[in-house]
């Protein structure tokens, strides 16, 4: 089985949150009431819980990101927002591993 901690880059290092996107580093006392999200890129390097991804879901991640890049070229952000909500209904649907607000703040909503 492929750990979801294996697929994802969070990384805390003691008191230290080194950002996954762009690999900036800030001591998680200087986040304020977000002391996860990067102040330079806004990702969010939230810990994630150790889980285990099941035959079939090696990929989830990547499509997950991949739709929510395509996502972010839609301009209308009513219209973004429609899609994101579909998108996680067929996530749903589709036993898609995944986390709704990790997803939609990928998407830039």
């Amino acid at each position: 089985m492929i750990k979801l901690k294996d697929i994802l880059n969070e990384t805390i290092d003691g008191s230290k949150v080194i950002c996954d996107k762009c690999h900036w580093t800030w001591d998680i006392s200087d986040g304020g009431n977000h002391p996860y999200t990067c102040h330079k890129c806004g990702n969010d390097n939230t810990p994630i819980k150790e889980v285990e991804v099941g035959q079939g879901h090696e990929n989830d991640r990547d499509m997950i990101v991949g739709v929510a890049e395509i996502l972010r070229m839609v301009d209308d952000m009513n219209n973004r927002k429609e899609i994101a909500e579909a998108m996680l209904r067929k996530f749903k649907s589709e036993d898609v591993i995944h986390n709704a607000k990790e997803f939609l703040t990928l998407c830039g909503i």
